[in-house]
């Protein structure tokens, strides 16, 4: 798919709750000229794995309930993509994804950054970081565990968070 003068991926895929396989993701040519991807995969509840491509995001500012009712995934592979300064806003990304184990993410993301950034690991109760950080059902509460603050590279700078490395 040729997707390079895409603007807006909002809701894209979003309710598409019988996709069990998404093929082809990791193939778009996504650049900077996207601004938004609200709700662009918000509840595919049988999809169990999501991989995406070498995607330039560095142009989106609002991510909100990208991933989230994903009630079935249990992995979302973002080693490709690339986060910029302009991404200010990710509240919900994750939310309700209890099934979530494993984020890939680049080091280096800019995503920790966002300045609206509540609930984004919200019901991700079984969610680890490459180094162990882990959010479980008693921390799932506090919204200093569940923010922004951890879409980030588990370790890097000896801080925690619930992104791999790959």
């Amino acid at each position: 798919m040729s997707s390079a003068s895409v603007t807006d991926f909002t809701e894209c895929f979003r309710g598409c709750s019988a996709l069990t396989d998404l093929k082809g993701p990791e193939t778009w040519t996504v650049t900077s000229v996207c601004t938004t991807a609200n709700s662009m995969f918000n509840g595919c509840t049988k999809l169990e794995k999501l991989k995406l491509g070498t995607w330039n995001m560095t142009g989106v500012g609002t991510a909100t309930y990208m991933f989230q009712g994903m009630s079935a995934v249990t992995e979302i592979d973002m080693n490709g993509l690339t986060w910029g300064s302009a991404t200010t806003n990710i509240n919900s990304m994750f939310n309700g994804n209890g099934k979530l184990v494993m984020i890939y993410e680049k080091v280096g993301t800019a995503l920790a950054g966002a300045i609206s950034s509540t609930s984004v690991f919200y019901n991700c109760y079984n969610l680890k970081g490459g180094s162990g950080s882990a959010l479980n059902n008693s921390t799932s509460v506090n919204n200093s565990y569940i923010g922004g603050a951890y879409a980030r590279v588990d370790g890097v700078g000896g801080l925690p968070g619930y992104f791999t490395a790959k």
